[in-house]
């Protein structure tokens, strides 16, 4: 399998979701995505979804619904205008065209259109060395993000703390071809070898996106980090894919925040 081609592109978060979810299986309270302006932001565990252009919610199709049709909450909503994709520029599209499942269409060829590897399951193993990473800002020597996938927890990246305009810190982690991701796990600070850096330097909460070979999220979830040190934040997407964002909301250090490891699994 040739490698692909992976174009960075930045989200653009128009809003928070105010709907709660309890994640049992991670022990982290789950949020709701943000709110939506245009369909291709409506993927939630790999179901694509559609925007509602009223209130900029997600709406996703549920059959225990009358409406067929619900929040990421499981709230029931009515049907999504047809042909609309919520966007303010009101071009349409079809969400059965993104089925969130990272499979590339049967047509589709190109060395940057590689074939799902989600279609043959496989021994899920570590990856995060494969890959290489990025991050906004970082602190200082020491701090690089190469030192959240070293495997050691006694090191880890940190930002140079908070952006005076509001803008969220971000960490990327780009694979060297497409994988079938089965498992991502955030690990906190707490086992920094120096002690000073175990509290107080990590975030609020944070949105784990990852994107397809044809760089169109596939996985979005977000996970709050409640107390000090930051508690492990894991999902499980099982999707295709080669591209990881973090985004990483409310430093709780204002000169300083970030993680130890980046965790990531799959074949």
């Amino acid at each position: 399998m040739g490698s692909a081609s992976w174009r960075s592109r930045g989200s653009e978060v128009i809003g928070l979701g105010l709907g709660l979810g309890l994640g049992l299986g991670s022990g982290c309270l789950q949020v709701d995505p943000f709110s939506c302006r245009d369909d291709v932001q409506c993927v939630l565990d790999g179901r694509a979804g559609r925007c509602q252009p009223l209130d900029r919610t997600c709406v996703y199709p549920d059959d225990a619904c009358d409406t067929r049709w619900s929040t990421a909450s499981g709230e029931c909503r009515v049907p999504p205008p047809t042909g609309s994709t919520g966007s303010d520029s009101g071009t349409s599209a079809d969400p059965s065209s993104s089925s969130g499942s990272g499979t590339i269409p049967d047509d589709a060829s190109g060395p940057d259109l590689p074939l799902d590897p989600c279609a043959a399951p496989g021994s899920p193993g570590p990856l995060a060395a494969e890959g290489s990473v990025s991050a906004s800002s970082v602190f200082g020597p020491g701090f690089e993000p190469e030192r959240a996938i070293d495997g050691d927890p006694g090191t880890s990246w940190l930002s140079a703390g908070i952006d005076l305009e509001g803008t969220p810190a971000t960490f990327d982690w780009v694979g060297a071809q497409p994988r079938c991701i089965t498992r991502v796990a955030v690990i906190g600070n707490a086992m920094h070898d120096d002690p000073e850096y175990r509290e107080n330097y990590g975030f609020r909460s944070m949105v784990v996106r990852i994107y397809d070979p044809a760089d169109t999220l596939v996985f979005q979830r977000m996970l709050s980090l409640p107390g000090t040190p930051d508690p492990d934040a894991i999902a499980e997407p099982m999707v295709a894919g080669g591209r990881i964002e973090l985004e990483l909301i409310d430093h709780e250090s204002f000169n300083a925040g970030g993680f130890s490891e980046l965790e990531i699994e799959g074949f």
